[in-house]
């Protein structure tokens, strides 16, 4: 990953981290009814997967890790591949899409790693992978980070960006993919270096919209007519309304979440924050809401980043997402999606200082009830969700749980029942146990950084 993640405070990473080490551990529970009905589905693997956006064909993308070559296994005629977890993999990483029960290898680019990220009705598959440049003796010897797309299933290809856009000179962009409408129209972030008329070069994350039918990519405005430092479109939805990130106007341009309306294409609108620096929109619905999170504080010592609402229909438009822990300084949350059903999903803090760790959640605007995932699943399962990231309209979520000690891709398929199932106590057990685990040094972070889903377009810097 050349860009690392937004908004993680080393205390907020950590909570994550610990959650992502949670084991399967074995608990004598008897089969009970809960409120969902939990699918694991799967792996390409034997290693990690991760699930990041689901539709209302109840179908689901992501990254999934290829088996592990052992040293005693390694074919000198047909090598694996070394990953950058340094361990040789039959392929690093692979956009999948589950559909009919099965997960489907989407392949890859050209080297062996590629990520889904969005999907729409249709089928249709964004995301991003690398593509080899290979001299005549067959020797790769550039790559290039591409946002791809798939059909219906079908290998992914890279999506044809327009190659007469004027967007920098002697460079070749960089693209990711990150949602797709039922239209077809692209969003996501170009990265490339812009050349002044000394020939200075400046490196920009700029937002885009690309129109797959049409051929034609635009670049998004931002908050001012200057070309800011850096964006990204984060979502679409079907009006064509655009939610994501961009630098602000304020000192060291820290990043603000932004709203972009094709019907005054002019300027972005910033959303604002919490009283913080930063705030970044994660998803918008067909009803105009959007989701995200925003930083609560300019103080690096007190600042929390908490998931929000935007309504523009109120006065006050902002408005804060409800939080599980009533202890100032463990509050972190992040809302990822939104259906039109105004039902809002992510991940956030819950516990005390005990335990420490994260949860998937459910909160619906429209009654203000704030759920944790894992009290609605049966207990006797031994799954830890700690990331939801995608909800269609008939409620089916996704994300990425902890299961047999790896991140594991689930779905959630709501049922009559609507008793919780109350499993918290018996897994803060195993989170007080994977904290010892962790501080004797066992584990493995995985995909962290890419589980969120993002980049960094502003580091914030501590205030004195």
């Amino acid at each position: 990953m050349h860009l690392q993640e937004i908004f993680m405070s080393k205390k907020s990473y950590t909570r994550l981290l610990i959650s992502t080490f949670i084991t399967g551990l074995t608990f004598s529970t008897a089969i009970q009814a809960a409120p969902y009905d939990l699918i694991d589905l799967g792996a390409l693997g034997d290693g990690d997967a991760f699930s990041f956006a689901i539709n209302n064909l109840n179908e689901v993308t992501g990254t999934s890790e290829g088996t592990i070559v052992l040293e005693d296994d390694i074919d000198p005629d047909n090598p694996p591949d070394l990953c950058a977890d340094n361990i040789n993999r039959v392929f690093c990483t692979h956009a999948f899409l589950f559909t009919n029960s099965a997960m489907v290898d989407l392949g890859d680019l050209g080297l062996s790693n590629s990520h889904g990220l969005g999907i729409n009705d249709d089928s249709v598959v964004v995301g991003f992978g690398i593509v080899p440049t290979i001299n005549a003796d067959n020797e790769i010897i550039a790559t290039q980070e591409t946002a791809l797309i798939s059909f219906s299933g079908a290998q992914v290809v890279a999506i044809p960006f327009p190659l007469d856009l004027d967007l920098a000179a002697n460079t070749q962009p960089r693209q990711r993919a990150l949602d797709i409408s039922n239209n077809r129209l692209v969003v996501g972030y170009t990265l490339f270096r812009k050349f002044d008329d000394e020939g200075a070069s400046n490196t920009l994350i700029q937002p885009y919209v690309y129109d797959y039918d049409n051929d034609s990519l635009s670049i998004i405005p931002l908050f001012s007519n200057e070309i800011a430092r850096s964006g990204s479109a984060r979502a679409i939805n079907s009006s064509g309304v655009v939610v994501g990130w961009a630098s602000s106007e304020e000192v060291n341009n820290p990043p603000h979440a932004l709203r972009w309306d094709p019907a005054s294409p002019e300027l972005s609108v910033d959303l604002g924050t919490f009283g913080g620096f930063t705030s970044a929109a994660w998803a918008i619905n067909d009803n105009g809401i959007i989701v995200g999170t925003s930083d609560t504080s300019i103080e690096f010592n007190t600042n929390e980043s908490i998931a929000f609402i935007y309504d523009a229909s109120l006065a006050t438009p902002l408005i804060r997402i409800p939080e599980f822990s009533e202890q100032e300084e463990f509050k972190f949350s992040v809302a990822r999606d939104i259906n039109n059903n105004n039902q809002v999903v992510g991940t956030a803090q819950f516990s005390t200082a005990a335990t420490n760790g994260n949860t998937a959640f459910m909160y619906d605007y429209n009654t203000g009830s704030l759920i944790n995932l894992n009290d609605m699943v049966d207990c006797s399962l031994n799954w830890e969700l700690y990331n939801a990231t995608g909800i269609n309209d008939a409620g089916y979520i996704t994300g990425t749980g902890v299961f047999e000690g790896k991140s594991r891709s689930f779905m959630l398929i709501p049922t009559a029942d609507t008793t919780p199932t109350d499993c918290t106590e018996i897994r803060r057990a195993a989170r007080d146990q994977v904290r010892r685990d962790i501080n004797d040094g066992a584990g493995s972070i995985g995909f962290l950084s890419l589980l969120l889903g993002s980049l960094v377009l502003w580091r914030r810097k501590k205030v004195n």
